[in-house]
């Protein structure tokens, strides 16, 4: 009855590594799903369907700017890859949680001898028949007292994960201001391409007017070849920006984790709605909801808890242990015991490791620290030229589009006077080049400000989901005297800009020229 053993012993090995193979599974790391974005993709018409490289299924050619920030932050790679750091974080907290409790290992041994065997001893030779032996043995080991490096390990790998969570709410932010921009780069080329092609007619039509004048004997030849150089330099703009579409749609692509050569279209309209501003509580809101500085203040308690964990460590750990084993040996009494022990191990000479150890624990502390204030810094400076560069821009639309209507009727007059005889063909040149600056400058301005709007989203710190375009409120009031908005502080500039009001041109300037 021999065999009994070796085949209990089998079955026991056999269940212990099912089972660890679904403990195994349990705790494998899990491709974390993609975050389902805020709007469900639309299918595309089938026969003009995009596979996307990110494993998702038709994707739509015609996205407005939100569609556009959802797709990316479902299947940017980098937002992928913030992903899966965070997943590794969980990881981490497990693995580091898993030494607060006890651990069970299991060890089993079997031993076969199929012929007779001599064993030299002091009195003489043994000779043994065949025999078969087999042991098996469970070791529980659990910690006892560590003075507290276990838990402050655990702490400081969960502040970790957190601040990985909290880099990719930042990267998902700064992936939806590259895809603002991205996405109205491609609007703004197709707009400027319009504007180019007007431009390009207004000059063809130039050109017909200057041989028509040639032939009634009113203009020089000169004329005509001006007005050929400029149309020629138009339709060489217009070509150039056409070949710039492609380019952009591939960037864009590219952050929406496309294949860089699929199709798209962006439909959307840029908004022209002024925020509701003030500048110090977007600084105060930027600091307390900003993810980098998060990120970096959970850094830092990581950091500290890292720093207990290590002098814990150098303080010894005493640990229990239960054992209990049992075999068939024939050359000793069967055995089938309990063993119960308590160890304390602690180190007490290593070389200078010890204190290298911790004072590597606490220059980590203080380097954190300081990227905290770094960080904080840098976000007063980001929040401040967002919004200087939102306010400019808005401002930059109204003086863009005055210049556009401006300019519209200056053309009108110098074509008039062209064919009346009463101007050159210089100055109805001159005046269509001054139109198409500031219609290239209008186009310019106003997606600019879009842009900047984003960038003032993601300046603030809110949720990269958040509309850029609605309007930015801020709890205080504005200060006394002050617009409320930037369509009123342009009013109030112009009141003052108005003859004979304060602050008016003529009126008295400080001593760096500009009025007071």
């Amino acid at each position: 009855m021999r065999w009994k053993p070796p085949i209990l012993l089998a079955a026991a090995v056999l269940a212990a590594c099912a089972s660890g193979r679904d403990d195994l599974a349990a705790w494998a790391p899990q491709d974390p799903a993609p975050e389902a974005p805020s709007e469900p993709l639309e299918e595309a018409v089938p026969g003009e369907t995009v596979p996307g490289e990110a494993g998702a299924g038709p994707l739509r050619q015609e996205l407005t700017i939100s569609a556009a920030v959802a797709e990316a932050l479902a299947h940017n790679r980098a937002v992928q890859q913030a992903r899966l750091n965070v997943a590794i974080g969980i990881d981490n907290t497990q693995e580091a949680r898993s030494a607060l409790f006890p651990q069970l290992s299991v060890l089993g041994s079997y031993d076969a001898v199929d012929k007779p065997r001599q064993i030299v001893t002091g009195g003489g030779a043994i000779t043994t028949a065949p025999y078969n032996t087999w042991g098996f043995a469970a070791v529980v080991d659990f910690p006892v007292f560590a003075f507290g490096r276990h838990m402050n390990t655990w702490r400081a790998a969960k502040l970790a994960q957190q601040s990985a969570e909290s880099l990719q709410r930042a990267i998902e932010s700064d992936t939806a201001a590259a895809v603002t921009a991205a996405a109205f780069d491609v609007l703004e080329t197709i707009q400027a391409i319009d504007v180019a092609r007007s431009n390009e007619e207004a000059l063809a039509q130039q050109v017909k007017d200057a041989q028509a004048q040639l032939s009634a004997g009113s203009a020089t030849k000169v004329a005509v070849l001006e007005a050929s150089v400029e149309y020629d330099v138009a339709k060489r703009q217009r070509e150039k920006l056409e070949s710039l579409v492609p380019v952009r749609k591939m960037a864009l692509n590219k952050l929406l984790g496309r294949p860089a050569s699929g199709p798209i279209e962006v439909a959307d309209e840029p908004t022209l709605r002024a925020p509701i501003w003030q500048l110090e509580p977007l600084v105060e809101e930027a600091l307390d909801r900003r993810p980098e500085i998060r990120a970096a203040r959970l850094d830092v308690a990581a950091a500290e808890r890292t720093l207990q964990a290590t002098i814990g460590g150098e303080l010894g750990e005493i640990r229990g242990s239960v054992v209990w084993d049992t075999d068939d040996n024939p050359f000793r009494a069967p055995s089938d015991q309990l063993n119960l022990g308590v160890t304390y191990e602690v180190p007490v000479f290593t070389a200078g490791a010890r204190s290298a150890r911790v004072r590597r624990a606490r220059h980590q502390l203080e380097s954190t620290a300081i990227v905290v204030r770094d960080l904080e810094a840098n976000v007063r400076t980001e929040v401040a030229e967002a919004y200087r560069t939102a306010v400019e821009n808005y401002r930059d639309i109204a003086v863009a589009r005055s210049a556009v209507e401006r300019q519209e009727e200056s053309v009108r007059i110098q074509r008039e006077k062209f064919q009346n005889g009463r101007a050159t063909s210089r100055e109805v040149l001159d005046s269509v080049a001054l139109l198409r600056n500031a219609r290239f400058e209008l186009v310019n301005a106003t997606y600019s400000y879009n842009i900047a709007l984003r960038e003032l989203v993601r300046a603030r710190g809110a949720d990269p989901r958040e509309d850029p375009f609605a309007e930015v409120v801020v709890t205080a009031p504005p200060a006394a005297g002050a617009p409320a908005t930037l369509e009123g502080e342009m009013e109030e500039a112009m009141r003052k800009a108005a003859p004979g009001s304060e602050g008016a041109p003529g009126a008295e300037a400080g001593a760096d020229g500009v009025p007071k």
